[in-house]
């Protein structure tokens, strides 16, 4: 099974899926958690947060 994940902090999700039945999952290789960076998507440039 595929399942991605489409979000902005990938690393705040790596967590979830490094420490739960989905990790067991994936060292059978019954599951692959695949991150999608939405930012990679965005048509915007970044705006600069002003200070």
């Amino acid at each position: 099974m595929r399942i991605d994940i489409i979000t902005l902090f990938p690393e705040m999700i790596e967590g979830a899926f490094t420490h739960s039945i989905i990790k067991r999952a994936q060292e059978k290789d019954l599951a692959k958690i695949i991150p999608i960076i939405n930012e990679h998507y965005s048509m915007q440039l970044p705006v600069p947060v002003s200070s």
